[in-house]
């Protein structure tokens, strides 16, 4: 997250999801991290920008994915599983 915010990154929500959030990460789990922002007009190109930002935290690889507000209104298996079993985490 430092490095989305020395970016000066306007960040809307953050979501935890996939395993981490539903309590059962396993050895190999990786992080889930789903980032809202409406700098984002492409979830392609959005994710690719986080994913040359991404670190591992605590020998966890995140897995980052990015979304506009609107793209993120959008219904998509991705964007359902997010809000149906993601939490906000900023």
């Amino acid at each position: 997250m430092s490095a989305l915010h020395k970016d000066r990154l306007p960040i809307q929500k953050v979501y935890l999801f996939g395993s981490y959030a539903r309590g059962n990460p396993h050895r190999w789990s990786d992080i889930d991290l789903c980032v809202v922002s409406p700098r984002f007009t492409d979830p392609w190109k959005a994710t690719q920008y986080l994913w040359s930002k991404r670190t591992t935290d605590r020998g966890r690889t995140i897995e980052p994915v990015g979304f506009s507000p609107k793209d993120f209104q959008h219904e998509s298996p991705l964007t359902r599983e997010i809000k149906k079993t993601g939490i906000e985490v900023a």
